[in-house]
């Protein structure tokens, strides 16, 4: 406890820092396409953009090889003969036109977030037969084993980068949205290879063979490097030639040399020769030390053109809060260009804005005396009735509605709220009450605000697990005294095989 109240602290005094250091450039979020298929969606979305001072949106309106959008929209340029997602149930919804329409109306920046080489999901079934993956099948990466990537694999089949084919039809498909769209840049993700097992299309390895009878010092990784950046730069020039000045950016591996190495995604290469603007780097960890230690590995040359993505996702309330607020406060001493959180619905799903907001607000122009003065935090902690901590309890502050978690100390916290308005109800699994809370200016947790309700948190020790693997999965089944109650947890990996890699952890 007296480590997070020390964090806190610090916090605390980085708060009264920030005037003086200055604001970050963009606060950006990642909005996958169930975020954008209505009006209503992306109405919301705005809001809670502009609440919560998120100054960018990155918008998936390329899932897997499909549009969120309409090709050709007025210009017909470029070829780009993408099937409409079938995300969309509305057939004459336009989310990407709709979206810059409103967020152009609040100077809300908006990237159109494409995958690039992955091109379907797992169930191929939901795809028609005009699609991509039915049409150019010859165009799919191969494997180490020599077999062609199928749409189980991973995240779904990938494109080869190697095949001219392939980077002029993806150049095309980009190079159309720009010029049918008024947006502020072309958000590339997935621009890589799928791993180190991938990428042997028999036209690349008989190329490489050739490559190196005549240069026996280009190794096999180097060659599939420049498959990706000859990519990434056939489609910056095809983009840039409509807008010169739209604003290419990658979502990005976050450890240089294992992006290079295994994943072909050089991404400093890209920086230096100008192909993208700015990097997003995928900076998952959960764990501060982790991520301390990974965010050592970065080139600081590179800082003002580096956007850190942070993990805003829970899986049943893993990630508590303040981690998120931690790793958001050493992006902000940083001194890079900004910050993304993914996702907006992770955000949303959790509560995670109330952590964000307090950080990032502090970026607009505001008077600190009357924040001071005009608002309070309440800092808590929920236990049960033997005394011991709630973790995943949800606690609803009633007059402003924000919401917050507790985590694995039963601790949690409510920020900037108005004076008197002082009652929380906690919710948890069929548990609800409402507790009258003590205001502070700080966010050290006050022992008034120390609530206790009518469960056992300790119950699920007395759990027997059992533990299976398929190689790509891990399964947790377990079961109570009560002969009714069973559970089931599947945990997918991804990690490559024989390669260390926080990103999979």
């Amino acid at each position: 406890m007296r480590n997070i109240i020390n964090k806190r602290t610090v916090i605390i005094l980085v708060f009264m820092l920030f005037t003086i250091l200055g604001a970050l450039e963009m606060r950006s979020v990642w909005v996958t396409p169930w975020d954008l298929t209505s009006e209503e969606k992306i109405d919301q979305l705005i809001q809670d953009c502009l609440f919560n001072n998120i100054n960018e949106i990155l918008a998936e309106v390329r899932y897997r090889g499909d549009a969120l959008y309409q090709p050709n929209r007025v210009n017909n340029r470029f070829t780009n003969n993408e099937e409409r997602s079938y995300i969309l149930e509305d057939s004459s919804f336009d989310p990407l036109l709709y979206l810059i329409q409103k967020a152009k109306a609040h100077s809300i920046k908006v990237q159109a977030w494409v995958t690039v080489f992955v091109i379907t999901p797992n169930s191929p079934e939901r795809l028609s037969f005009e699609h991509l993956y039915f049409k150019n099948r010859t165009w799919l990466t191969f494997s180490a084993e020599g077999e062609r990537m199928t749409t189980t694999t991973l995240e779904g089949a990938y494109l080869d980068p190697y095949l001219p084919e392939v980077r002029d039809y993806l150049a095309n498909v980009f190079a159309d949205i720009a010029i049918n769209y008024d947006i502020d840049g072309i958000h590339l993700d997935y621009i890589r290879y799928p791993n180190h097992r991938w990428g042997f299309h028999p036209a690349s390895t008989d190329e490489y063979e050739k490559t190196r009878n005549e240069d026996y010092s280009v190794t096999w990784e180097a060659w599939k490097e420049k498959q990706v950046t000859e990519t990434v730069r056939i489609i910056s020039e095809r983009v840039k030639s409509v807008k010169p000045y739209i604003e290419i950016s990658a979502a990005v591996k976050p450890d240089p040399f294992s992006a290079a190495k295994y994943y072909g995604q050089n991404w400093a290469d890209w920086l230096d020769k100008n192909y993208v603007d700015t990097v997003y780097l995928m900076a998952y960890q959960t764990k501060d030390a982790s991520f301390n230690q990974l965010m050592q590995n970065i080139p600081q040359e590179h800082a003002k053109k580096i956007i850190v993505g942070l993990r805003a996702w829970s899986d049943t309330n893993s990630y508590p809060s303040y981690l998120l607020r931690n790793k958001t406060v050493s992006v902000i001493q940083g001194g890079y260009k900004g910050v993304s959180f993914f996702s907006y619905d992770g955000i949303k799903t959790q509560s995670y804005f109330s952590t964000i907001k307090p950080l990032i607000h502090l970026f607009k122009k505001y008077n600190p005396k009357q924040i001071e003065t005009n608002y309070y935090n309440i800092c808590g902690k929920i236990k049960g009735i033997n005394g011991k901590p709630i973790a995943g309890a949800k606690v609803v502050h009633n007059n402003s509605h924000q919401v917050s978690y507790t985590d694995y100390d039963g601790v949690f916290t409510i920020y900037q709220i108005k004076e008197n308005t002082d009652q929380i109800q906690v919710e948890y699994f069929n548990i609800n009450t409402v507790f009258t809370a003590h205001l502070s200016k700080n966010e050290k947790l006050n022992y008034k605000n120390i609530f206790m309700i009518d469960v056992f948190p300790e119950e699920s020790q007395s759990l027997h697990i059992k533990i299976m693997s398929d190689n790509k999965s891990i399964y947790l089944a377990w079961t109570s005294d009560d002969e009714q109650s069973f559970a089931l947890y599947r945990k997918k990996i991804y990690s490559p095989n024989e390669i260390i890699d926080n990103d999979f952890q």
